[in-house]
């Protein structure tokens, strides 16, 4: 090369003209390349810092969002328990072992790591996950015990990580008072959350070597931390807080987001605090800027690297162009011939090329060309009838055909997709474009070339897109393609199959054509919400078919993202479930109701006569119950047979229900015994007024088949809380009242006295 260079000096002035200007040309051309770089490199260095405080805030907020939701929900259960302990201290006593099935229940509710428990107003852990039977453990020195001890007005109450005396671990306790009738203090319910909980949730993100993610209480107590730390400021239930953070807190704001080193470790990072929406606590996280660097200096790395290739590229041009532009006088018609040939490969692409001789049938292949279907240099000859060999047997006819065309210029090129066997013995897919370039006086073909590209991805890519169509076309689900403004786009046979509405009908416009208008505002506010934030949502949806019917459906929508997690498709995909909710309120009306009446039975009665009895101890509010049976309904039973019998007790319940308002309840125990609940009374005489308009209903005649039957009731009268405070009580001296009307003479309305009973 450097006697190439000398050489130039001997040129003529027209010749280093030409090599001055190619070399300022070159140089302008590298130096503008250089500082494209140089200005990626820094534009790329700030989107990656923009995207990790980014990140960091987003991943804030999101947990923030999670971690509260993981407390409400352990709130819930608390105040639930809470509830429960205080409705069976106000019925008389704790009954122990309904207390541990419903503490089991309620412990189903929550992650398994979570524990919860129950103390007397000693601090001795009585009930609860864990705690072994006669062996409390004493926790009346904790602080969270200690605060609802002394406050009745302190609400939840979560505390300082202490190491837990059951588990034996470092735990966050929550916790809620429980009190007497009387409002004293009667023990708490609480919650141990395991810190490894928090740790472990932490340990599943992606968040770099160097990442740090730490909960902290509002008065900066370490609650959990990722990575952990054996000693100084971040250990668990130590006080943890930068002077700059501290700084930025001053105005307490609910988000804020800075750069700085940690006090741990001396690692600067970008740290995202996020404040809690109802707990006095917050989330910090913090990607370190190394990390972050990492993949920076990778992408400056290969930038250079570029550049440096483009460099030697453009030099080693520069001499190929001059060397060229020496020989190009000599070599002007074989030059011409070659700029016609790689002018057609260029524009096609970077493929393989041949150069077929058609009299001799010789081919020549670019140096990629045998290593394309897997053969060495030596493993297939340059003849065009052993590459036609390769050519698969369904193919071949409609290959021929092509060529043909071209030859005899019905085609401008040639273009035909096929497949060819590899050596391996697979078959590749293969478009092969090409061009006569020279032919004999009389029209024949001399000379061909063109280029062969491997399209077997795009073929596998077309048979993935068919198999789609025909499982959508096929499935049996309907299924709805919209685009982000919801509107839709696609619909599939089932789609008709279920609402009636055609495709034509349906697509151009909105999924809510279908809506029955029965779900509430709040619930679509509640699904779009989901769907934003998780990408997925499912349940069942009431809605209308064309024809007006309305139908239960089971929905689920997804969201659909492009690489850049831009939307671009809602696919919402359901099916009719109405006959399954049909049978499933079938069976649950069965299950509740007698079979005869169709009135409530004892089951349904018990549910009702317990939530009455609540809804009146809430309220200070009066329930009355009714019991009664039918006075000689025995005799027509046996003489007239069981159909008069069914009749005559249908008739009776009809009445009954006549005599009773919407919100009260007439149930059938069994043979010909009711019971009435009525849940709401002013006094005691409305539920005797009640009772006389049943047994006067009852004493008028019923006629069956032209055929007279007098029965009458006898009708025992209880009122809630004057005759007892819960279910079994009142029934029991319910019962006992309607038989002291049958003992003075049936027919009668007797109000429960104290000591039936016992007579």
């Amino acid at each position: 090369m450097q006697t190439t260079f000398r050489s130039f000096l001997r040129r003529p002035a027209g010749h280093l003209s030409f090599v001055q200007r190619l070399v300022a040309g070159i140089f302008l051309i590298n130096l503008l390349v250089i500082g494209l770089a140089a200005f990626t490199t820094h534009e790329d260095l700030l989107e990656h810092e923009g995207h990790a405080r980014t990140t960091t805030q987003n991943l804030s907020l999101l947990l923030s969002r999670d971690l509260g939701a993981v407390f409400d929900r352990s709130d819930l259960v608390l105040r639930t328990v809470a509830d429960e302990i205080e409705q069976q201290f106000a019925a008389g006593a704790i009954r122990q072992k309904r207390l541990t099935t419903f503490l089991k229940q309620q412990q189903s509710h929550l992650p398994e790591a979570i524990s919860l428990r129950v103390t007397d107003e000693k601090g001795l852990v009585l009930y609860g996950e864990g705690v072994k039977p006669g062996t409390p453990v004493d926790i009346s020195d904790r602080e969270h015990f200690i605060r609802q001890q002394n406050n009745p007005q302190a609400g939840l109450v979560i505390a300082q990580p202490v190491m837990a005396r059951i588990s034996k671990q470092w735990a966050i306790p929550l916790s809620r008072r429980i009190n007497l009738p009387n409002g004293d203090f009667a023990g708490i319910a609480y919650i141990n959350i395991p810190v490894a909980y928090f740790v472990k949730k932490f340990a599943t993100l992606n968040w770099g070597a160097n990442g740090v993610i730490a909960m902290r209480s509002a008065n900066h107590i370490s609650m959990a931390r990722f990575p952990e730390i054996a000693e100084g400021a971040g250990t668990i239930g130590q006080f943890a807080i930068s002077d700059q953070l501290r700084s930025l807190l001053k105005d307490d704001p609910n988000n804020v987001t800075y750069v700085a080193p940690s006090p741990t470790d001396g690692i600067e990072r970008i740290f995202s605090y996020q404040k809690f929406a109802d707990y006095p606590l917050y989330v910090v996280t913090g990607l370190a800027k190394r990390d972050i660097l990492a993949e920076w200096q990778w992408d400056a790395s290969r930038t250079a690297i570029f550049v440096a290739l483009f460099i030697l590229t453009s030099i080693l041009f520069a001499w190929l162009l001059v060397r060229s532009w020496h020989r190009q006088l000599a070599v002007g018609e074989i030059l011409r011939a070659s700029e016609q040939r790689w002018s057609f490969a260029l524009e096609s692409g970077n493929f393989t090329v041949w150069d077929w001789n058609i009299p001799t049938g010789k081919v020549q292949l670019s140096k990629l060309g045998k290593q394309l279907f897997g053969y060495g240099e030596n493993d297939i000859g340059d003849q065009m009838t052993e590459w036609a060999a390769l050519c698969h047997p369904d193919d071949k006819e409609h290959v021929l055909a092509c060529i043909k065309d071209h030859f005899r210029g019905k085609t401008p090129s040639l273009h035909v997709e096929y497949r060819v066997r590899c050596k391996d013995g697979s078959w590749k897919w293969i478009l092969t474009r090409g061009l006569v370039m020279d032919r004999a006086m009389d029209g024949k073909p001399l000379r061909m070339i063109g280029l062969h590209s491997d399209i077997s991805e795009r073929k596998k890519r077309e048979e993935e897109l068919r198999l789609s169509s025909t499982v959508f076309n096929l499935a049996n689900e309907a299924m709805i393609v919209t685009n982000p403004q919801n509107t839709i786009l696609s619909v599939n046979p089932a789609f008709t199959a279920i609402t009636g509405y055609a495709p034509e009908e349906a697509i151009g416009r909105n999924p809510k054509m279908l809506s029955a208008k029965q779900q509430t505002k709040e619930f679509y506010q509640e699904l779009w919400t989901r769907l934003t934030q998780t990408g997925s949502w499912s349940g069942e949806v009431l809605n209308r078919k064309k024809n007006g019917e309305l139908y239960v459906e089971w929905l689920s929508i997804k969201r659909v993202l492009n690489e850049n997690g831009e939307l671009t498709h809602h696919v919402a995909v359901f099916s009719d479930i109405t006959a399954r909710k049909d049978a499933e309120d079938r069976i649950r009306h069965q299950a509740l109701h007698d079979s005869l009446t169709d009135l409530p039975n004892r089951t349904l009665l018990t549910e009702r006569l317990e939530r009455a009895i609540v809804r009146a101890k809430r309220d200070n509010s009066y329930l009355g119950l009714l019991f009664f049976d039918l006075d000689k309904f025995k005799p027509i039973n046996d003489n007239y047979g069981h159909e008069v019998g069914d009749w005559l007790l249908k008739s009776v319940a009809l009445r009954a229900v006549g005599c009773i308002r919407e919100s009260d309840t007439v149930a059938r125990l069994g043979g010909d015994e009711f019971v009435v609940l009525l849940p709401k009374l002013a006094n005691t005489q409305d539920a005797l007024a009640v009772a006389e308009k049943i047994r006067d209903a009852l004493a008028q005649p019923f006629i069956f088949a032209e055929t007279s039957f007098e029965i009458s009731a006898s009708i025992g009268v209880v009122i809630y809380p004057e005759h007892g405070a819960d279910e079994k009580t009142l029934a029991r001296n319910a019962d006992a009242a309607m038989y002291r009307a049958k003992k003075a003479g049936r027919n009668q309305v007797v109000l429960y006295q104290a000591g039936m009973n016992t007579d």
